[in-house]
């Protein structure tokens, strides 16, 4: 048996037995990292033979996700159809809310910092103009 497969054998054999004896995940990657270091000179991090004892513990052989299945679920069952009412309240279409468009959000803008004396000539401006259109 090759070094590698030697060390990932023991490490599924200390996982279990820890398991067994009801330890802790983290303490099994904790304990079991100081052997892997003294019989196999390898350094792995205690958190992923945590991690690899949970999903033993939770038995999950891998971390790879779980295939979806391939189950047609376009129809709802008619339990589960939900029927949908016209409100009671009719609003009128100029009483909901509508995003401004980008230049009228920069009049709008423009507008509040404009001072007292600019309003009012703006305001006199489009007075005049209205009069010599009609």
């Amino acid at each position: 048996m090759a070094h590698q497969e030697a060390c990932q054998v023991f490490i599924e054999q200390e996982i279990d037995k820890g398991l067994k004896a009801g330890k802790t995940p983290y303490s099994i990657g904790k304990n079991l990292t100081v052997w892997l270091e003294k019989l196999f000179e390898a350094k792995i991090p205690p958190k992923t033979i945590a991690k690899r004892a949970e999903r033993i513990k939770g038995k999950l052989a891998t971390n790879v996700a779980i295939e979806p299945t391939f189950e047609d679920h376009s129809e709802i069952p008619k339990s589960e159809v939900v029927k949908v009412e016209a409100p009671t309240t009719s609003k009128k279409p100029d009483s909901i809310p509508r995003r401004d468009s980008d230049n009228l959000y920069k009049l709008k803008s423009d507008w509040n910092r404009a001072s007292k004396t600019d309003r009012n000539l703006f305001r006199r401006w489009i007075n005049l103009h209205e009069t010599n259109e009609s």
